[in-house]
């Protein structure tokens, strides 16, 4: 989930409180700042609280918390922007609707920075513990699980205890499957269904997807989401967007609230997880990345296709006959990643061939 390392080196109090300054100057008053239990992170995220506060912002300190929460906080705050302070060095720069800042707003940040942005009238910081708010709206978001039985592991001890007390609170039982492995910032989800299959993240994002659009409510995906969502929601007279971002729901950007929504779409249709997924057909999805010296816009003007989306400081998106292809520059000069996705790994593969080929002749 991180944004952008602003440093390569320890985080002292002058540089914290420029890059706070300014942060508080690009994206407006009120900033969370939350930290890991890394070492120094919690004296790296009070230069940046100082920095805030000299440019007449607001700190709203949350303390020690796991970085996927940032989604919630910022709405449930209505906070301007975010800090996510991990160790003395990386700091990564949170947008109000929750999502990692883009190239933009990290070029305004930096530019910023070189600046004097101390205010005559000072800010303030606060205090604020968002537990109780955070486990009430996991509660929320579950409804009724009765009759759900599932198992939640994650190596966050605090995140693992959470999730099992909103399990059993909402009326759930503990069972082996299906089981769901939570990353220890609670950003990313996987899960072993009934069957023994392996569900990776997004298709649990697409499961969620799915059944909002069966639900009737409209509902927004990532770019690459499969076709199969377009069909499901014409089928339901749903609306369907697609984002390059992806969709501002709770359970599309914090783990946490994504087993959550899963657990109660499994209690609210009666089915087992091995079911949901079968809402969607296989697919397989290959990532590789290749080198070019073209911008993104003369990229996409090289490939032949039926459908073509670009957006030069987020990727291009490619609907081929057989597959589909995100193909996003990365920070390091002339380097693309590509994610291909296709009815199988065979077909994946020549699709990835056939491109690099293409590309790489001109």
């Amino acid at each position: 989930m991180k944004s952008f390392c602003v440093l390569n080196q320890a985080l002292n109090e002058t540089t914290g409180k420029v890059i706070g300054a300014a942060v508080c100057a690009a994206m407006g008053k009120k900033i969370g700042i939350l930290y890991s239990g890394d070492k120094n992170a919690e004296s790296s995220s009070a230069f940046l609280a100082s920095g805030v506060s000299e440019a007449g912002g607001t700190a709203v300190l949350f303390g020690c918390c796991n970085e996927s929460r940032i989604a919630f906080l910022t709405v449930r705050y209505a906070l301007s922007a975010c800090f996510f302070v991990s160790g003395e060095a990386y700091v990564s720069v949170y947008g109000a609707d929750g999502k990692p800042v883009g190239a933009e707003k990290e070029t305004l940040i930096s530019q910023l920075a070189s600046s004097d942005l101390s205010c005559k009238e000072k800010g303030r910081s606060v205090c604020v513990n968002s537990d109780s708010a955070y486990f009430s709206s996991l509660v929320e978001y579950c409804g009724n699980l009765k009759d759900v039985s599932a198992d939640i592991k994650c190596r966050n001890p605090y995140l693992s205890s959470v999730l099992k007390q909103v399990l059993a609170v909402s009326g759930g039982n503990n069972s082996k499957k299906p089981c769901f492995y939570l990353s220890e910032s609670g950003s990313c989800v996987s899960a072993c269904d009934e069957c023994g299959n392996i569900l990776p993240h997004d298709k649990l994002i697409n499961i969620c997807c799915a059944c909002n659009i069966m639900d009737n409510k409209p509902v927004t995906v990532s770019i690459n989401s499969p076709r199969c969502l377009d069909k499901l929601a014409e089928d339901n007279s749903v609306s369907l967007t697609r984002s390059f971002v992806g969709g501002n729901e709770l359970w599309q950007n914090d783990g946490t609230f994504l087993i959550a929504r899963v657990l109660r779409f499994m209690a609210e249709k009666g089915e087992g997880l091995s079911t949901l997924a079968g809402l969607l057909p296989q697919s397989a999805s290959l990532k590789k990345s290749f080198v070019s010296s073209l911008p993104p816009d003369a990229v996409a003007d090289l490939i032949g296709c039926n459908e073509l989306v670009a957006d030069t400081m987020r990727g291009i998106y490619v609907r081929l006959e057989n597959g589909d292809v995100l193909i996003t520059p990365c920070r390091n000069n002339d380097v693309y990643c590509m994610e291909i996705t296709a009815s199988d790994s065979w077909t994946a593969c020549e699709i990835a061939q056939e491109l690099c080929l293409t590309i790489n002749s001109n």
